[in-house]
């Protein structure tokens, strides 16, 4: 009644990892994700957000450099995940996170390319201003490329704290928004 929209942001642990190598710890991903957005459809909430599509924190095993096969393998059990998203009318937004934190989607344009992939308009990109500062050359070229794909769009800065106490450009980060008529959550 009082318009608030609620929305979620997770991040998938190891035994739940979409990417992973053992078909049933994926399987197991899967089966959550699509209860994730069963829940999504019967509290009449639409966003899911966060590292959905392996583990967080995860990085590359020892000795692996090729990240393609798990890309590949996080694309596919997406596809099946989002097909529940799109019957509940929800979306699942892939986080772009800093590289110390995952190892598959570091910026925008891996995240637009995952999304494209996957070839679902529920299946959408969530930016978070403090990953982009570590990650991106430039806020506006970031959010732009990502326009439709935006889905979910997190504030914060370089230090974690709340806007306007560190050293985020946001009156650059807002004129991308309304470039791409954004009309998204900002939280």
């Amino acid at each position: 009644r009082a318009g608030v929209e609620l929305t979620f942001c997770i991040g998938m642990t190891k035994d739940y990892d979409i990417a992973s190598e053992d078909p049933q710890v994926r399987a197991r991903g899967v089966e959550f994700l699509k209860q994730q957005a069963e829940m999504l459809g019967y509290m009449e909430a639409r966003n899911l957000g966060g590292i959905i599509y392996s583990s967080w924190p995860g990085s590359l095993p020892e000795g692996v450099t090729d990240r393609r096969p798990y890309l590949d393998r996080s694309v596919e059990s997406m596809r099946e995940a989002v097909k529940v998203a799109e019957d509940n009318d929800a979306f699942l937004n892939v986080e772009v996170v800093n590289r110390f934190e995952q190892f598959l989607i570091n910026t925008a344009s891996e995240a637009v390319e995952y999304c494209e992939r996957v070839g679902s308009a529920h299946c959408k990109v969530m930016l978070d201003t403090f990953h982009m500062n570590i990650e991106e050359d430039s806020f506006h070229d970031a959010i732009v490329k990502t326009g439709k794909w935006l889905g979910h769009f997190h504030l914060g800065e370089t230090n974690r704290r709340a806007p306007g106490r560190g050293r985020i450009p946001w009156e650059e980060i807002g004129e991308a928004l309304n470039e791409i008529d954004y009309s998204g959550a900002v939280v």
